[in-house]
């Protein structure tokens, strides 16, 4: 038989159960709808037509498709999903398979009671959605039980939505109102309980006249530049990035610095020792009983280009004409000496 179950399929051979004898798969064609038993490698044997097992069908068992206690049931190979089998379902765990379709009623560990596709739970691995906040359930994970502070916030404008109607997880956008500056802004609920707070208060959302830089940081605003143009201090605010031009309120000095930046607390760079302004910090004007000594011939700066706190070397000539090098610092002490006095100098 050219068309025979052995000669189209010969893989099914093997599985061929002793209890159809006399009949032998060389014997019916692959496309028989006549049910025979079958026993696969597995040792489960059950009866189906041949043309099915030709079109692939497997062990009902092994698949889930039929479900035997104490092999293939639910209580058997997952034991502890079956202890969430709440006491509500009409079937028990030992009446349906880890891949079962089946929608039933579960209950954690907590009391809280959901339903689910068995599947789900076996091959997704899903939990309970109260404990892992993807359910709403008012007085467990609700944002008013959780953070009651953040619910304070919560808007009118969200009615008839309310606190206790969404997680603390709840990636939603909501309306908050701030309980210090009474402003409004929207923003997700996620992030709020992720700690975030008003964004005006916060600088996020800039507002003329409360917190702008000339507002917030008046002694900061008063050092802005006319270099800055157009630009005003009450039209960015403490959060800026803008890099912007500053007049020192001591000195006179103009510099550019970021404006969050100088609200951190960086300050003008002459009175901070780290430049030199000639007629400021500069040696010639703060030390001049020193120019004598200075070495204008060796020397590549001049002192009006250094400041006494400089770490650089330099060249100084004594009134004997003799010539030594000596950082700024040590120099500077040279004319507060008596020239008998023994001094610790670092020449080259």
């Amino acid at each position: 038989m050219n068309n025979s179950l052995a000669e189209v399929r010969p893989e099914l051979v093997p599985e061929w159960s002793e209890k159809n004898l006399p009949l032998t798969p060389d014997e019916i064609t692959f496309g028989s709808n006549k049910k025979v038993w079958w026993r696969g490698a597995c040792g489960h044997e059950w009866q189906t037509s041949v043309k099915a097992r030709s079109n692939g069908e497997k062990c009902p068992i092994c698949s889930g498709a039929r479900v035997i206690a104490g092999i293939n049931d639910l209580a058997t190979l997952e034991p502890l999903l079956a202890k969430q089998w709440s006491k509500k379902n009409k079937i028990k765990p030992t009446e349906v398979s880890i891949g079962s379709h089946k929608k039933v009623i579960w209950r954690c560990k907590k009391g809280h009671e959901w339903e689910a596709v068995v599947k789900s739970r076996t091959i997704n691995k899903t939990g309970c959605p109260y404990c892992s906040h993807n359910k709403v359930l008012a007085g467990f994970n609700d944002l008013a039980t959780l953070l009651p502070d953040i619910a304070a916030e919560w808007s009118d404008r969200n009615y008839p939505l309310l606190p206790t109607q969404v997680t603390v997880f709840a990636n939603r956008k909501a309306w908050w109102k701030c309980k210090d500056c009474g402003r409004e802004w929207n923003t997700l609920i996620s992030t709020r309980s992720g700690g975030s707070k008003c964004s005006y208060c916060s600088g996020y959302i800039f507002l003329k006249g409360f917190n702008d830089l000339q507002t917030t940081h008046p002694e900061i605003a008063s050092e802005w530049s006319e270099k800055n143009l157009l630009l005003k201090p009450d039209e960015v605010n403490a959060k800026s990035r803008k890099n912007v031009w500053w007049r020192c309120g001591k000195c006179g000095n103009e510099w550019k610095s970021v404006i969050n930046a100088r609200v951190k607390g960086t300050v003008c760079p002459v009175c901070a020792e780290r430049e030199v302004l000639a007629g400021y910090n500069d040696l010639a004007t703060t030390d001049n009983q020193l120019l004598s000594e200075w070495d204008y011939e060796q020397n590549k700066l001049k002192p009006t280009e250094v400041s006494r706190t400089s770490a650089k070397r330099a060249w100084w000539k004594c009134r004997h004409g003799h010539s030594y090098r000596i950082a700024f610092g040590i120099g500077s002490e040279a004319g507060t000496k008596d020239e008998g006095q023994s001094k610790a100098y670092q020449y080259d």
